[in-house]
């Protein structure tokens, strides 16, 4: 059983649900396929990242209508079931949309090498799940509120993870849903081409200063109070530093590769490292921070090794 903060959400076979909001849980959030689903089951429905339950979201998509459905973004976790609403309104960030709309530019955001070990793995989850390109009717804009029957919702935009991700304020049940800022303790994940290490480090701080009841985030079956929330969130956001200081006191011992600055475990334990994905994944993330230290004149290339400037 998951757990609760003190709140009148209640449980259900699924999820939780307050109202006619209901949470839906991802059935494994730590796998690729999976992410949480939130469902709003007024007269004008809302499903935002259709992927938690793949038996249940498909059984749901069977009764509604005069829907819409909301992608936090364009990873495929998150857009997982969007097939299933043939007659939905799609609807994402402006800066997120080429990406759904496109195969191509989904892959250019994610790897410039199209040979590259993740777009072939990223082929072959498509593949498998029979995943498509989407839509996209309605492009979001920062602070754009919709509306339902019954609810208002507050679109924020809290790019870094991807050019256009959005966190969702649930108004009228002050209810914070900041989707892949996503409080796990391996920390943010920024590894796509497009992902942009500074506006995430923004966007940590944008969701940080707004004051609600209940948060929730895209991965872990848990509503947070706030104390609890921010707890989490310094968590989730002292991996920034902690990795950055960790490359440079591997540099201080002298030049490195961006091989060796990998396998000294600072974005994935060595034991991880066997993983070809996770070592991709490192050498993406690590050379974000590089690439910033070297913006800030504190370590140059020289001959294919990394050292202090």
């Amino acid at each position: 059983m998951s757990k609760l903060a003190n709140t009148d959400f209640h449980e259900t076979e699924h999820g939780h649900r307050k109202g006619d909001v209901e949470l839906v849980w991802a059935r494994n959030s730590k796998d690729f396929f999976f992410a949480n689903t939130i469902v709003i089951h007024d007269d004008s429905p809302i499903i935002i990242d259709p992927s938690a339950n793949f038996t249940y979201i498909r059984r749901l998509a069977l009764t509604l209508n005069n829907h819409r459905v909301i992608n936090t973004h364009y990873h495929s976790d998150h857009r997982a079931l969007n097939g299933r609403f043939p007659e939905a309104t799609f609807m994402c960030h402006r800066d997120d949309a080429p990406a759904l709309r496109s195969w191509k530019e989904f892959q250019r955001r994610l790897d410039n090498d199209p040979e590259s070990i993740y777009l072939q793995w990223v082929k072959r989850m498509w593949q498998q799940m029979n995943l498509h390109e989407t839509k996209v009717d309605v492009e979001l804009a920062d602070e754009q509120i919709l509306e339902t029957a019954n609810h208002q919702i507050k679109i924020i935009h809290i790019p870094g993870h991807t050019p256009g991700l959005i966190a969702i304020h649930f108004l009228d049940i002050d209810l914070l849903f900041t989707s892949d800022i996503d409080l796990t303790p391996f920390g943010p994940w920024y590894a796509n081409e497009v992902s942009d290490l500074e506006a995430f480090k923004a966007s940590v701080q944008k969701v940080r200063a707004i004051e609600t009841e209940h948060y929730i985030t895209s991965h872990g079956q848990r509503v947070f109070g706030r104390e609890k929330f921010l707890e989490k969130l310094d968590r989730f956001e002292s991996h920034f530093a902690r990795r950055e200081a960790q490359i440079l006191e591997q540099l201080k011992a002298g030049p490195k590769t961006l091989e060796e600055l990998t396998d000294a475990g600072i974005i994935y334990r060595r034991a991880l490292h066997k993983d070809p994905l996770k070592v991709y994944f490192s050498n993406k993330m690590i050379l974000k921070h590089l690439e910033q230290l070297q913006n800030q004149a504190e370590v140059v290339l020289g001959d294919n090794h990394y050292q202090l400037a």
